[in-house]
């Protein structure tokens, strides 16, 4: 039997096996048969030309899917079930909730749960998928209250020490397991309007485990370092995370789409690993067409591609054009107290792509440089060049992408190194609620390579928690 069979017959036996003892069907029952109907349609010829229309359904169907994605730079592709939830007790309150568990063949693995609370009156849809500026007057925007809990062990991250004068040569090896639980708020300060104001917060409790890393190629992080050269090496230590912060979202010009965010964040570990970190992260998107990149939707969950509150269908596949130049600027500051260090797991990175699977100089190794000040750069140009059609009316965008970056780290602000700078070339796929794919060859100082990715969330899910 093959992959794609088994993953069908699955889907059909969790399907039917929903209780429906009820002479009315409930919710749940009815999104389970709607998913039923829609297997049977997509999958029950498995000839070649049904397989993308297969594919696309497992990925995106509700209330359970398939998910897959880079669960870490190092770490592997993890593939496993979601399932999505959707709740409505009131004409006020929309819940959303999901769940999934992934593993990699390489041994890494994540297990989490997402629930989304959103309070409103919901009006008719307001586009925000790739939606025509023309009618939209100002997005539509509720509080959003989150609650988490997730738990993830990685065995294969890099480590080459600390700050801007580290070497390729001291490659070593480290893992860990993290564990968080918490929840956070954002709130908009009007529910529509142009500048898009909101602000943020929340509290979260992590449990943290570092070790020596399990790859026979680098030795591990201990052969190496000392904990003097790398705080926090060999921790068992638990975190109390307190953040607030303002989110700025302007849609009052039609080509400029400027995207503010603003975080402040307090650990509480101890006396010598408390620590304090700031976040300004601002983008500018400049696109050439009335159609917009997907953007994590009110209410989603990180499994989630849901259209709206109102609307649980993920995206068809989309035939709309693309187009963008974007400028980003990225600015971290940490502060430590006094004769204490923040410990090197929960310091940004620049290089490949850091723990969260964000591209920051992508022609460096992951993870490569490590320090608690951060300032990076980067120029992107993205545009559609054509979309490929499949059978069964499945359309896949392909598109161009370009980047060029400069980042530097430092352990103090006063001693923020030279910038490092980076090149950025290849393929991308945006295709409706599938999670984002992308095919690149970078080049810089220390040489280039090929890469490939996939998110870890659909289009239009939200992020899952931060690791550092």
């Amino acid at each position: 039997m093959t992959p794609l069979r088994s993953f069908y017959w699955v889907f059909a036996v969790l399907a039917f096996a929903v209780p429906t003892f009820a002479q009315e069907e409930s919710p749940m029952a009815a999104e389970f048969r709607r998913e039923r109907e829609a297997v049977a349609h997509s999958c029950g010829d498995l000839t070649f030309g049904a397989l993308p229309a297969c594919a696309v359904t497992l990925v995106t169907a509700n209330p359970l899917h398939v998910t897959f994605g880079s669960i870490a730079p190092q770490n592997g592709l993890a593939v496993g079930p979601a399932f999505v939830g959707h709740y409505t007790p009131s004409e006020t309150l929309r819940l959303t909730w999901s769940t999934d568990v992934v593993a990699a063949p390489g041994g890494a693995w994540r297990v989490g749960a997402y629930v989304n609370l959103v309070p409103t009156n919901v009006v008719a849809p307001i586009p925000v998928f790739e939606g025509d500026t023309s009618a939209d007057p100002g997005v539509e925007t509720y509080p959003v209250y989150s609650l988490y809990a997730q738990a993830i062990s990685l065995d294969k991250l890099s480590f080459f020490g600390l700050g801007p004068t580290s070497t390729d040569a001291a490659r070593t090896s480290w893992a860990m397991r993290q564990t968080i639980v918490g929840g956070g708020v954002l709130f908009p300060l009007r529910r529509t309007g142009r500048f898009g104001v909101a602000l943020t917060g929340g509290v979260s409790g992590r449990l943290v485990r570092v070790g020596d890393g399990d790859d026979p190629d680098v030795p591990g992080i201990s052969r190496l370092f000392s904990a003097n050269e790398a705080p926090g090496l060999g921790d068992r230590r638990k975190y109390l995370q307190f953040t607030e912060g303002v989110r700025v979202n302007p849609s009052a010009w039609t080509y400029v789409r400027p995207s503010y965010r603003f975080d402040f964040d307090q650990y509480v570990g101890g006396s010598r690993r408390s620590f304090s970190r700031w976040t300004l992260d601002l983008t500018h998107e400049f696109p050439f067409y009335r159609t917009f990149k997907s953007t994590p939707r009110t209410g989603n969950t990180p499994n989630d591609c849901s259209l709206s509150l109102s609307d649980h269908a993920c995206p068809s596949s989309s035939r709309n054009r693309y187009g963008a130049l974007s400028f980003r600027i990225l600015a971290i500051g940490s502060r430590a107290r006094e004769r204490g260090a923040v410990p090197f797991y929960l310091q940004p990175t620049l290089g490949g792509a850091d723990i969260n699977n964000a591209k920051l100089l992508t022609s460096f190794n992951d993870y490569r440089f490590r320090a608690p000040n951060l300032l990076a750069m980067q120029l992107t140009l993205e545009h559609t060049l054509f979309a490929v059609r499949l059978p069964r009316d499945i359309t896949i965008p392909l598109g161009a992408f370009v980047m060029a970056e400069q980042g530097k780290v430092g352990e103090r602000w006063n001693s923020v190194g030279h910038f490092k700078r980076s090149y950025t070339a290849g393929l991308t796929i945006r295709a409706g609620g599938f999670p984002e794919v992308f095919l690149l060859f970078a080049w810089g100082r220390e040489g280039s390579h090929f890469s490939g990715s996939v998110s870890p969330a659909l289009l239009g899910g939200s992020p899952r928690p931060s690791l550092h």
